[in-house]
């Protein structure tokens, strides 16, 4: 199954100007875009499964093999803001699942 979706609507924070009457006691002063003014990058995975069925006098069986985002895609989950080597304001991304493969057997009666 492939999961394809456009990227979530955020609103945008950034740093503002440290000179700015508003940031009281020389700390750092957050300003906002518009609500739902900035889009996070797109989100898409591909799940595949297999799955053997088995039919036996005493019930059914099953099992299967699969794996959660294939090719491991990092997709975004949140932003939030950092700085880098430099010092400077970065936006930066966390991703929750890597690839995760599951193995299950399951059975009737």
């Amino acid at each position: 199954m492939l999961v394809n979706t456009s990227g979530s609507t955020v609103s945008n924070r950034y740093f503002g100007d440290n000179n700015n009457p508003f940031a009281f006691y020389g700390g750092e002063l957050f300003l906002y875009s518009d609500r739902n003014a900035f889009r996070m990058r797109k989100y898409h995975r591909l799940d595949v499964s297999l799955r053997w069925h088995k039919n036996k006098k005493l019930g059914g069986r099953i099992f299967a093999i699969s794996i959660y985002n294939v090719y491991s895609r990092k997709n975004p989950y949140f932003l939030y803001l950092s700085s880098d080597e430099r010092g400077n304001r970065v936006m930066k991304q966390v991703s929750l699942f890597p690839i995760i493969p599951a193995v299950s057997y399951s059975f009737t009666f």
